[in-house]
């Protein structure tokens, strides 16, 4: 039986100060650091060299290639444990805190969730608008930016689903995102996805299945989905239909 593995020292602390500092962004007003934090997800999008590069080519599904990299795994394929590796953006905390923090939109992400988790309303509205400036501002470029601004959501889509014009307006813009970066990928054809397009894909599936406020919401992103790229479109349209 394998020994239980414990964290680092400093792991927890550097979890608990992370947390402590969420609850200290909502005592305080909103304007003096909460406020702020939320804001700062634009930097970190826009200037984090990590989150500029697109992820690799995944080619859709086909029986042949199927068939064929199976016998290429049974044969053992040399590159068949790192082909599908998710990219360190997303490592756990943990791990970040023991490379002494040197995955900074990892540790800003989960300073984030701190911060929306015992944020209210207003927080969210920030959110909201700095993801809508994002969209607007013709500065995203890559599907690594736009899966990095799905995982800032994830956490409070259940506080979401009950404030429908907030829920619209914040999915739209990650729509409307998709729709910005899809031109800028290279491999992006009617054969290829790519790793982090079909997580994002995954990701509004999940929405849909999950926390779905109602037929009218999906109704008022119908418009975002219809300009996706039509095999992306054909994914999603089957959310606004039922």
């Amino acid at each position: 039986m394998e020994p239980e593995r414990r964290p680092e020292p400093g792991a927890y602390a550097g979890a608990t100060y992370i947390h402590s500092t969420g609850v200290l962004a909502n005592v305080l007003p909103d304007e003096l650091l909460a406020f702020p934090i939320v804001q700062h997800l634009s930097r970190i999008v826009l200037e984090e060299p990590v989150l500029k590069s697109n992820s690799g080519p995944k080619r859709y599904f086909s029986f042949v290639e199927f068939a064929r990299s199976s016998q290429l795994n049974a044969d053992g394929d040399p590159d068949a444990a790192t082909r599908f590796a998710a990219t360190s953006v997303f490592n756990s905390f943990e791990q970040n805190r023991n490379h002494n923090m040197a995955n900074r939109p990892n540790t800003f992400l989960t300073l984030l969730h701190s911060v929306l988790h015992y944020g209210g309303i207003a927080t969210f509205n920030t959110l909201s608008d700095t993801i809508h400036a994002l969209a607007t501002g013709g500065e995203l470029c890559s599907d690594i930016q736009l899966l990095y601004l799905c995982a800032t959501v994830g956490p409070i889509l259940y506080r979401l689903v009950d404030h429908e014009a907030l829920y619209v307006q914040i999915l739209g813009d990650l729509l409307s995102s998709l729709v910005q970066i899809c031109p800028r990928i290279s491999h992006l054809d009617a054969e290829s996805s790519t790793d982090a397009i079909e997580q994002v894909m995954d990701f509004f599936c999940f929405v849909k299945d999950q926390f779905d406020p109602g037929r009218s919401a999906w109704r008022r992103l119908a418009p975002h989905i219809a300009a996706l790229p039509v095999l992306l479109r054909y994914q999603l349209q089957c959310m606004v239909d039922q």
